[in-house]
């Protein structure tokens, strides 16, 4: 496609600005680091471009999210979404950067969903509407679903203010397409999964505060879950597929609030079968340790994954993200020691460490020992 409109000469304008967005797109969802530097190179050189949310896109290709988001925010701050096509047309639509716009407010999203940092993705979501305010309110963003209550509610969560997080989501919009606030089947995959994914997450929030689960929700769980088991059913059938891993995650956690299968003891509590996998990343497993945490308030798996969280928290680390690094130890630590969920510096968390080996008579355990050689690595 793009060799196409290079050799018809049609490079100066929106078209080919937005070929390449998608082109660097999809690979992003591919996860194809490497080939959107060369996009980016091929830009550059050849056509004389230069697109700066391409560098930021292979970071995040690449798992590196906390320098993805960073690079991001620059581009924002710097105001440099204007589009690297307007100095080369005479007449430039003043829509022809909303392409850049939206896909950048949506990396960013996505970013923070992936890093679980719900208090900054609460304040982009604030910042998220004013620089979108001249485009029409983004109304081609894929998580417009997605609000600020809907962030804040999952901070209150995390730090076990269910009450809070319940009244936080009883204000918020309805989300999904269809009229019983569940995703609706169509052909973009990824917007219908996470549509899923936040309409589980909010059911989930609701589960735990208020102990059971109302019919409508119920209702909710079973489109959710119809919908991961389609897209999961497809993937196999079409691998390798992208999606997978996400489908796979959501049935089985549609699947443990409904109640209809007892894989969730065996999977939740033997992370061995999942953590082996190639290809896996810190975001997998921090994704799988989230819903591991709910399920365990529910009362519907009876153990937790200790080492399944250092090995999160370990290729957080490798892959740069280190916030998200210090966030799983946190809860590591807080399991072994029995602390509450409150999120706190590797610093003082090695110093907890010591002073529960001060106070205890019996020499240190495994995970304890584990925890301690992780958290020296981000000192």
């Amino acid at each position: 496609l793009l060799q196409d409109l290079l050799d018809l000469g049609n490079t100066k304008g929106s078209e080919f600005e937005n070929a390449v967005l998608q082109v660097a797109w999809a690979l992003l969802k591919l996860k194809q680091s490497e080939s959107i530097q060369g996009l980016y190179v091929w830009c550059r050189d050849i056509i004389g471009i230069k697109f700066p949310c391409l560098k930021a896109m292979a970071d995040q290709a690449a798992g590196k999210l906390e320098t993805a988001v960073d690079s991001y925010m620059k581009i924002i701050h710097n105001e440099s979404l204007e589009s690297p096509t307007r100095h080369l047309v005479a007449e430039h639509s003043t829509d022809n950067s909303h392409s850049s716009k939206t896909l950048v407010a949506d990396q960013i999203t996505e970013c923070y969903l992936a890093l679980q940092d719900w208090t900054e993705l609460a304040r982009w979501k604030t910042s998220e509407a004013e620089l979108l305010d001249s485009q029409n309110g983004g109304s081609f963003l894929r998580y417009k679903y997605l609000t600020e209550k809907d962030a804040e509610a999952l901070a209150e969560f995390e730090k076990e203010s269910y009450s809070a997080a319940y009244e936080l989501l009883e204000w918020g919009p309805e989300v999904g397409d269809s009229p019983n606030n569940t995703p609706a089947l169509a052909w973009d995959c990824y917007k219908v999964l996470g549509v899923a994914r936040h309409s589980l997450a909010k059911t989930a929030v609701k589960f735990v505060a208020n102990g059971m689960i109302e019919d409508s929700d119920r209702e909710v769980l079973r489109e959710c879950q119809a919908a991961a088991h389609s897209y999961l059913v497809e993937g196999l059938r079409n691998t390798p597929s992208e999606v997978v891993q996400e489908a796979a995650i959501l049935e089985f956690a549609a699947n443990a609030m409904l109640s209809e299968s007892d894989v969730v003891i065996h999977s939740a509590a033997d992370g061995s079968a999942v953590y082996k996998l190639t290809h896996v990343d810190s975001t997998l497993l921090a994704r799988i340790l989230w819903w591991e945490r709910v399920l365990d308030k529910l009362q519907i798996i009876s153990q937790s994954s200790a080492h399944l969280s250092l090995d999160a928290a370990r290729l957080a680390r490798k892959e740069g993200n280190l916030k998200l690094a210090l966030s799983q130890l946190s809860h590591h630590v807080n399991q072994i020691l029995h602390h509450d969920n409150g999120h706190r510096t590797a610093l003082v968390l090695t110093d907890d460490i010591l002073a529960n080996l001060d106070r205890s008579e019996e020499p240190w355990s495994l995970p304890h020992a584990c925890a301690f050689a992780e958290l020296s690595k981000l000192l």
